[in-house]
């Protein structure tokens, strides 16, 4: 598990906190909560334990207990196949913390600046994904192709596979696919006419003050691209 993050909401009186884009984050003490020290510390060894390379408990929006561990993953495992964290693992930010491939948590960022998008009058969760990436955009014969929706995408209905083939009509069956989801940030790009770190940038991590957050092409499919 490289990240960990644990929200913990409990009913107290003390107000709810978002951190500012610029400062310090505001933390809390454990102890004053009622949490069990020697359970926390125990809880912190076992995360470091499992080849995790931070982990933060929240406690109504503020920090209660955060800790970074240093992995330098080998490029190979023992069975001598790909090591996925090694290439996951994209360099350092300035206080040396590694700065990480999230994986598909990246689908809750392009869901939310679908919503943001939709917000600014720029798409509706109900278009076409042909109104904004164009005819042909998918394997699918074009009268499904058609028929498929930006809700689709986001909803893992599109009833397109991995490869963007056609299995089943549009919202007739759910099927995990990042694939096709990774078409509603193109959609998004398309509609506000700027690079999806552009957009990202100014409706999101830079007013959340999230410095090192980037889109970025992963070793493995700059590859694939360079070869097609």
């Amino acid at each position: 598990v490289p990240l960990s993050l644990i929200a913990v909401e409990e009913s107290r009186k003390d107000s709810l906190y978002f951190p500012p884009g610029k400062g310090d984050w505001q933390s809390v003490d454990p102890a004053k909560l009622g949490w069990d020290l020697a359970k926390l510390k125990e809880t912190l060894a076992y995360v470091g334990e499992n080849k995790s390379s931070g982990f933060v408990i929240l406690h109504r929006g503020r920090i209660l207990a955060e800790q970074y561990w240093p992995l330098k993953p080998a490029e190979k495992n023992a069975g001598g196949g790909l090591n996925p964290y090694f290439h996951m693992r994209l360099g350092e930010n300035a206080t040396g913390r590694p700065v990480e491939d999230v994986a598909s948590v990246q689908k809750s960022v392009t869901a939310m600046l679908v919503g943001i998008a939709q917000t600014k009058g720029l798409l509706k969760l109900d278009d076409p994904v042909a109104k904004h990436l164009g005819k042909g955009w998918s394997q699918a014969p074009a009268g499904d192709e058609a028929k498929i929706t930006i809700r689709h995408l986001v909803t893992m209905t599109s009833g397109l596979d991995s490869r963007l083939k056609f299995r089943v009509p549009a919202g007739t069956n759910w099927f995990y696919n990042t694939a096709a989801y990774s078409r509603a940030l193109s959609c998004v790009a398309k509609a506000s006419k700027m690079d999806p770190n552009e957009f990202t940038k100014k409706w999101l991590t830079g007013p959340a003050g999230m410095k090192n957050t980037r889109w970025a092409v992963r070793p493995w499919q700059a590859s694939i691209r360079k070869d097609a």
